[in-house]
């Protein structure tokens, strides 16, 4: 393909070569005095349009030349796009990635907030079993008093003289319900 156009081009060159369209006269332009022209920003874009200023290179050498830039183009074009799709498959490989990702979140926050309330819960049925257990023990220690004053009773009815046994045995009571770690009664 390459060759072909080559050929073409190196063979529509030397056609005007020999035809005589390579003699042209130079043409002088006058300007008013007052006419200033503004010279263009010479960039890379407007360097490719601008004239050679050498006239020692013959149309078939420029054809040659400019095929040659066309070539040279040609393979660059070829590997920007070349680069181009392995950028655009790597673009889905990551965006495939980060759908994936952000479906893995998703489901870890509600987990997390799954497993957060069921926390929640636990404490407030831990505080509510710490106030049953506080209360069973109070409730405990009331019925040890009204077990003891029971036999206390029964002893005073059988004719016994426990009093002061009771009355010391009840400031214990009272003392052991005020320590977080109460000793056994004795009876």
């Amino acid at each position: 393909m390459k060759n072909t156009h080559n050929f073409i081009i190196v063979s529509i060159l030397l056609a005007f070569v020999f035809s005589g369209c390579s003699s042209m006269k130079a043409v002088k332009i006058v300007l008013p005095p007052d006419f200033q022209s503004e010279k263009p920003k010479a960039t890379d874009d407007g360097k490719r349009f601008q004239q050679n200023t050498k006239q020692d290179k013959s149309p078939a050498q420029s054809a040659v030349e400019l095929s040659e830039k066309y070539a040279k183009l040609s393979e660059e074009h070829a590997q920007t796009t070349a680069s181009n799709e392995k950028l655009r498959g790597e673009n889905q490989t990551l965006t495939t990635k980060l759908t994936e990702t952000r479906k893995a979140l998703s489901q870890a926050e509600k987990e997390l907030g799954e497993s957060n309330d069921m926390i929640m819960e636990m404490r407030l049925e831990m505080i509510k079993w710490k106030a049953d257990v506080l209360g069973f023990r109070e409730e405990m220690r009331n019925a040890d008093i009204a077990q003891l004053q029971t036999l206390q009773q029964i002893l005073e009815i059988l004719g016994g003289e426990p009093a002061q046994q009771l009355a010391s045995d009840q400031a214990v009571a009272r003392e052991d319900s005020t320590d977080e770690n109460p000793a056994p009664t004795q009876n």
